[in-house]
């Protein structure tokens, strides 16, 4: 059982209406006082992770990759509560660098780091922030291709390995419980 991690409920037909818990030391989580309807469950969370979270594949209930594929929940009148609503969980790869200003090499912090699918860009994996001094790790990856990239305010968006379109970006290979480091972005004012 996984202690401390991050649960995400989502109505299907109001995108952006979520919940969310984290697990207790025996890996069980509650969300209630839920509207009836239908639901994807996923862990960990995307946007409110735990300290549990650490390097986990998000994965959707029934063992589903992504939100596409995902199971539903229903609760309806005669089932307003759902059981047995599990998810197994395994460790990923991340990708780690640094964000800096192309002119002054000074970090930056705060800027957004993309990771999407690099064969389905539609399916995004991890956006983190960068720390103070520009760093940054997206974690909880499984292995494959990934396409990234850094933006930030008052900033160009660049996609690895420096490039501005998207179609020319240099996919980044991940291992699972491996790190790809020194995936760096200097970007123009």
């Amino acid at each position: 059982a996984l202690a401390n991690i991050s649960v995400s409920v989502g109505k299907t037909d109001s995108p952006s209406w979520t919940r969310g818990a984290t697990t207790d030391q025996n890996g069980s989580y509650t969300i209630g006082s839920l509207p009836l309807g239908q639901y994807r469950v996923a862990a960990p969370q995307y946007s409110k992770p735990s300290s549990g979270d650490d390097n986990y594949i998000r994965r959707y209930y029934n063992d589903k990759a992504d939100f596409n594929s995902a199971d539903l929940v229903t609760l309806t009148a005669q089932s307003p509560q759902a059981t047995g609503v599990n998810l197994n969980l395994s460790k990923g790869g991340s990708i780690s660098g640094k964000v800096t200003d192309k002119a002054t090499g000074a970090a930056l912090a705060g800027a957004t780091v993309t990771v999407r699918d690099a064969n389905n860009t539609s399916n995004m994996l991890a956006s983190v922030a960068t720390g103070a001094d520009g760093s940054y790790t997206a974690g909880g990856l499984p292995a494959g291709s990934y396409q990234v990239d850094a933006r930030a305010s008052g900033h160009v968006r660049r996609y690895w390995n420096d490039v501005l379109d998207s179609s020319k970006a240099t996919a980044v290979a991940v291992a699972v419980l491996m790190d790809t480091p020194n995936i760096n972005f200097s970007l123009e004012a």
